[in-house]
């Protein structure tokens, strides 16, 4: 149970940040960048929970649009690639960042939409070239 003294504090700081979000902002940025940005002890969890994190939202994704390429069948899911059917999965990354893209993808695939499949690799890249998704200098290097 939280005492008097925590409770009081705890309220101090939601005020704080309802009533100066821009100058909690900079303050957590600053302690970010000057300590724990050269903390590699806590940079190394930081990225581990950034990967578990995302290996979730794609294993949750997996669960939605099945472990198989829709092509060829391969089921090995460490050649297994998220594809927009229609295209378009780069501009979407610029758009919106890689960072949130399985977030996204899940989201709309939870609203029912059917942009998406499972290709392996090898039927990504096939399909990328016949559909001229890709820079063709890179294919004829």
């Amino acid at each position: 149970m939280a005492t008097s003294r925590q409770t009081y504090f705890r309220e101090y700081k939601r005020k704080e940040l309802k009533d100066n979000p821009d100058k909690v902002r900079i303050r957590a940025r600053s302690y970010y960048n000057d300590t724990l940005k050269n903390d590699p002890e806590f940079m190394m969890r930081k990225r581990e929970a950034e990967r578990n994190y995302s290996d979730k939202l794609k294993s949750e994704i997996f669960a939605i649009l099945g472990c198989n390429c829709v092509n060829c069948g391969f089921s090995d899911k460490r050649a297994l690639q998220i594809d927009h059917i229609n295209g378009g999965g780069n501009q979407e990354r610029k758009n919106r960042g890689a960072a949130s893209q399985y977030r996204f993808i899940l989201t709309k695939l939870e609203e029912g939409s059917k942009d998406y499949q499972i290709l392996c690799a090898n039927c990504n890249w096939i399909k990328r070239a016949e559909n001229n998704e890709i820079n063709q200098r890179k294919l004829n290097n």
